[in-house]
């Protein structure tokens, strides 16, 4: 249940403004280049402006939005906008009808949500609603090297979440080889599909044949101390799963 007080504090954020005016062109050097910006040479007031900030207040999480002041605006001919990814120079032209508010968001959404994206307590809840497994990477994110280069150590780790197990990628160094995503080659003499597996239930089945022989070892464990007391962990079957 959601309380009251976050709700509207929620709701405040999210209608303040979220389009940065600038007033030249040096405004380049005042954007966070660690997130995309969606760069509007656009006028105030006409409905190209108001779809784009209705898409900013959808997408303030994950782009920042730029449009000129009306001083600047005065002198521009034509309406153009463009999208500058994350520690990019070069930016990206948007060639439709800025007054067609879907392909507009559309657009935008595509460059400024990536496919991967960081799992953070202000996104974790909406990321959660959409009803879909996580695929986790954990890594030191004091090393930036990580993002692109996965190596074999503590950290980083690469996970499925289903909501009810994870499931361990069993063997990080193989992340290096083209499609390992899909291939795994620790349990299985024959290659099998990661992804595919926790689809097809064999994670799942796996995952149980290991905590079989935990609940043989802790069953032992209750014998040799004397415990009566119920020590296996019941939330699946609460949560009617098996």
């Amino acid at each position: 249940m959601r309380a009251v007080g976050p709700l509207c504090q929620f709701i405040d954020e999210h209608y303040t403004s979220t389009i940065k005016i600038f007033n030249d062109n040096s405004f380049e050097r005042d954007m966070d280049r660690t997130k995309g910006n969606v760069i509007a040479y656009i006028k105030k007031g006409d409905e190209a402006y108001k779809n784009l900030h209705n898409v900013a207040l959808l997408l303030r999480e994950y782009c920042d939005f730029w449009v000129p002041s009306d001083e600047y605006a005065r002198s521009l001919s034509k309406v153009r906008i463009t999208f500058k990814a994350t520690n990019e120079e070069n930016g990206t032209e948007f060639s439709g009808d800025p007054q067609n508010y879907l392909y507009l968001k559309n657009w935008i959404t595509d460059k400024c949500i990536p496919i991967v994206r960081e799992v953070t307590f202000q996104n974790v809840e909406g990321l959660t609603e959409e009803g879909l497994p996580f695929l986790i990477f954990f890594r030191d994110k004091e090393r930036k090297d990580q993002d692109k280069l996965f190596i074999d150590a503590d950290l980083p780790v690469l996970a499925i979440d289903s909501f009810v197990h994870m499931f361990v990628f069993p063997n990080i160094s193989q992340l290096s080889t083209p499609g390992v995503l899909k291939q795994e080659h620790e349990f299985k003499i024959v290659a099998g599909l990661f992804v595919d597996d926790l689809h097809s239930g064999v994670l799942h089945q796996r995952y149980h044949g290991q905590a079989e022989v935990k609940r043989q070892e802790l069953q032992k464990f209750k014998q040799q101390h004397n415990i009566e007391a119920d020590l296996e962990d019941h939330r699946e079957e609460n949560l009617g799963t098996e």
